[in-house]
């Protein structure tokens, strides 16, 4: 089970006002090739580092990166999602 201890407050609320709506979040190639480097790395630390010194402050520092992309792709899409409602009701309302 997820701890969502590992997540700080503002990303947790984030996630957790998300749940209510399923977001599809259509990535571009520049984030799409970002989050896989990520869990790439994710992986190859879990892979070659573990047991050595350092080891869960790498895998959670490398953890931050992928929970803070993720969420700053969701932010920006909830934004231009909610930028196109306003227009709408600008319009509406006219």
């Amino acid at each position: 089970m997820f701890d969502d201890k590992l997540i700080d407050d503002n990303v947790r609320t984030l996630f957790e006002e998300s749940l209510a709506e399923i977001a599809l979040l259509e990535l571009s190639e520049k984030d799409n090739w970002q989050i896989l480097s990520t869990l790439n790395l994710m992986h190859s630390f879990y892979r070659e580092q573990k047991g050595k010194a350092f080891f869960r402050q790498l895998l959670r520092s490398t953890l931050d990166v992928f929970i803070y992309q993720a969420a700053s792709m969701y932010k920006s899409a909830e934004n231009i999602r909610e930028s196109g409602h306003s227009l709408r009701n600008v319009e509406i309302t006219k």
